[in-house]
């Protein structure tokens, strides 16, 4: 059972280890999911995909307590996120969405935020 146990621990472990997720800040009291964006952008042999993802919106500008990128591939193809500009902190955030040769992106960006 002990072994069973390990394995199952390892196998949680490499598959969190191998994707290419990211966070900035963290959740806090009180605050509300205000962005959720699933982004899949198709492979093309021989290069590198990318993708930016902005939030900056016009009508309501909450402060921003957290951005969590997830990695939605389980292995290491996995877009890799890079932030640019705002975030915590701020009422907007830029993130760069970097995929690896010859592989496509699929990644959920989630921002929170307060009032």
């Amino acid at each position: 059972m002990r072994s069973l146990l390990f394995f199952a621990m390892m196998a949680t472990l490499a598959t969190v280890a191998l994707s290419r997720s990211g966070f900035w800040g963290h959740r806090e009291s009180g605050d509300t999911l205000i962005y959720s964006k699933d982004i899949q952008v198709s492979a093309k042999t021989d290069k590198i995909v990318t993708k930016k993802v902005s939030y900056d919106p016009w009508f309501s500008r909450p402060r921003i307590t957290a951005v969590v990128v997830t990695d939605n591939f389980k292995d290491s193809y996995g877009a890799e996120p890079t932030l640019l500009r705002g975030g915590v902190g701020q009422k907007y955030v830029n993130i760069l969405l970097t995929g690896q040769m010859s592989k496509g992106i699929d990644s959920t960006v989630k921002i929170y935020g307060k009032k």
